[in-house]
Order: structure tokens, then C-alpha cells, then sequence
């Protein structure tokens, strides 16, 4: 039965090293992953809720009337910029105490890892909901603020291609070091092997 060659040991070991990396680069690359998915939901669940807890504050403690309204309205328009990153909406019996457009009657409100993510047909953002009780003349409001969720998805996908090109290059590296290391401790083998080659069995004449 012939053994196998040193070539065909070193290559089974390269293949042994580049899966254990993979193992191991992958299991560290999920939880890098996840560990700054969730950091970059924390930061987005701050901007919502610092957004949030200003405009309810606004409604809850100063406008209670029409009177006060337009500089609501005012401040609003300052805070959502053009193009619709940030979008403001206050709902209510009242058409006098709304602002914004609501969001499409077949969007979907699903969790994103504690965040609210609502799907429209063509936009989705991360939102923050709740009810500003009524004051004077306004009645029970529903505020909604939301956030573009692009700036968000495109650092998750660029980190997520940067983990897996890392895995990758890494698996690559540990496989042809693991090959060089095989083969250079493997030498040694070959030499003998070499040598065998040269040996005769003695003459049975000389017996």
C-alpha cells in the first residue's frame, strides 16, 4: 500500500489550518458584526428619542391653542430637512393641530432590533411613536418622528462586506502559511524518502 506523499499531507493540512480559520474568523466576524450593528441602533435609537422627547415636550407643555401653532409649525419645518430624512407627523381629530403627511395607510410597522421600522411602498425609516395627552384647545394627538434608515443600512452592508473580504483574505493567508509550514517541516521526509531510493536490499548471494 503506498503512503501518501508529503505534497498530498501538506495540502490536507493547509485545508485542516483554512477551515479552523474559518471557524474561527467567521465566529469572530458575526459578533463584531453584531456588536456594531447594535451600537449604530443605539445611536439611531438616541437621535429618535432626543427628536422625540423635544417635539412631545413642545405639545405637552406650550400648545395648548391654535395661537401658538404656527411657531410649532415653524420650528418643525427647521428641523426636517428637504428630501425627507426626517419626517414630523402629528395626527389627530383637529385638522388645526396637524402637520406632516401621514405615512401610507399599507405601510408595515415592524421591529428592527427594538427599533420601529415602517415600510412604505417606496421608503421605509426608523420610527418613534407615542401620544401627546390634550391640552386646552388640542385634543389627544398621535406624534410620529422618523428617520431615513439609508445612512444606517449602508454602514451595516459596508461592514458586513468588509467582514466577509477580511474572512476571506484571512482563510486565504492561513491556508498558504499552514501549506509552508507543512512542507517545511515536511522536508526532512522527502529526504529520507529520496534516500530510500538509493538502498538496495542486500544480494541474497551474499547472505
Amino acid at each position: 500500500m503506498a503512503l501518501p506523499s508529503t505534497h498530498s499531507i501538506a495540502r490536507r493540512l493547509a485545508l485542516m489550518f483554512s477551515l479552523a480559520a474559518a471557524c474561527v474568523f467567521g465566529l469572530a466576524g458575526l459578533a463584531l458584526y453584531k456588536l456594531q450593528r447594535a451600537e449604530l441602533h443605539r445611536h439611531l435609537q438616541q437621535e429618535l428619542d432626543t427628536r422625540y422627547q423635544y417635539v412631545h415636550s413642545l405639545l405637552v407643555r406650550y400648545i395648548g391653542g391654535t395661537d401658538k401653532w404656527p411657531n410649532l409649525v415653524s420650528r418643525l419645518n427647521d428641523l426636517a430637512p428637504p428630501g425627507g430624512k426626517v419626517r414630523y407627523v402629528i395626527e389627530g381629530p383637529d385638522p388645526r393641530f396637524r402637520y406632516g403627511v401621514p405615512f401610507a395607510e399599507n405601510a408595515v410597522i415592524r421591529d428592527d432590533d427594538g427599533v420601529l421600522r415602517i415600510v412604505e411602498p417606496n421608503r421605509s425609516y426608523f420610527a418613534q411613536m407615542g401620544d401627546a395627552e390634550a391640552f386646552g384647545q388640542r385634543p389627544t394627538v398621535r406624534l410620529s418622528v422618523a428617520v431615513d434608515p439609508d445612512d444606517f443600512d449602508a454602514s451595516t452592508a459596508k461592514l458586513g462586506i468588509t467582514l466577509l473580504v477580511s474572512l476571506g483574505l484571512g482563510v486565504v493567508v492561513v491556508g498558504a502559511l499552514g501549506w509552508w509550514i507543512a512542507r517545511r517541516n515536511l522536508a526532512p521526509v522527502d529526504d529520507l524518502s529520496n534516500a530510500a531510493q538509493y538502498l538496495r536490499p542486500p544480494d541474497s548471494a551474499d547472505a
